[in-house]
């Protein structure tokens, strides 16, 4: 019963919660770029709500739990530096708040602290790796296409 209670703090808690974090960090870069537009998506399926906060759009979907995106658009547009930063800035968010994380661990050990500081760990890690599934694409092989370009 303990394992089904983790699976499911994981599933419906920790992986929306910790893509919403790595989208948060493209979408925080964007704003800092100064972005004209910033939209972050979290999930897939049907838009349940819409609002914006700081200048940056939150569409939320009915399957919340199946991941995230962030688009944004800058008039002049991004140089290749300002492109590479707010692609990365994402895993180094996640990254971020692992480190944070293992500290309040350090503090208090509890397995729910714990499965979110190695989901965030595995999200910074993974980005990185420049991949490609089909048209799914991690934040590593996006940096990997621009620095090819050059």
């Amino acid at each position: 019963m303990v394992m089904i209670k983790i699976v499911v703090f994981l599933i419906f808690f920790i992986a929306p919660i910790s893509t919403l974090i790595h989208e948060l960090g493209h979408a925080v870069a964007a704003r800092l770029l100064r972005a004209d537009f910033v939209s972050l998506f979290i999930g897939k399926g049907k838009r349940l709500v819409t609002f914006n906060i700081f200048q940056i759009q939150f569409v939320v979907n009915s399957f919340f739990i199946l991941g995230g995106h962030t688009m944004s658009y800058k008039s002049p547009p991004y140089n290749m530096y300002e492109s590479v930063y707010v692609t990365l800035f994402g895993p180094l968010l996640n990254g971020i708040v692992a480190f944070i994380l293992s500290i309040f661990y350090s503090i208090q050990a509890n397995i729910y602290i714990e499965i979110a500081i190695w989901f965030n760990l595995w999200l910074f890690f993974v980005n990185l790796i420049p991949i490609r599934l089909n048209e799914r694409q991690t934040d590593g092989y996006i940096v990997y296409k621009m620095l090819k370009k050059y």
